[in-house]
């Protein structure tokens, strides 16, 4: 497809990953995977306990205290960096202590590009 501007890209929200601490138990659970390969990803601790963010299930990357979020931008300004970043079908797991709210991942993707 061509709009007849140049290069560039479509972005589409994905289907945003959530967990219910509520069910948090002291060990690594499951979180969910990557449907398509972010570009720029919200990660969003929307309750009230820490939570713990695992990319292997054994090991801790990042704690988010509660109410925390990090906005993670792998376009590195272009929109089409894709030697860096997570792929898609990555799995994430999250640890903690059971507490109120949602521990969320919302992220967009490329769609198309248009040249």
């Amino acid at each position: 497809m061509s709009s007849g501007g140049g290069d560039s890209n479509v972005a589409q929200w994905a289907d945003e990953l959530t967990f219910d601490v509520s069910t948090l138990s002291g060990s690594y659970q499951s979180f969910g995977s990557l449907a398509e390969t972010p570009v720029q990803m919200i990660i969003d601790n929307q309750s009230d306990t820490a939570i713990e963010l695992s990319i292997n299930g054994t090991s801790t990357c990042k704690t988010f205290a509660a109410g925390q979020s990090l906005v993670l931008d792998m376009s590195t300004n272009k929109g089409n960096a894709r030697d860096y970043g997570f792929v898609k079908g990555k799995p994430f797991w999250v640890k903690g202590t059971a507490g109120i709210g949602s521990f969320l991942i919302s992220y967009t993707f490329r769609l198309w590009e248009v040249n």
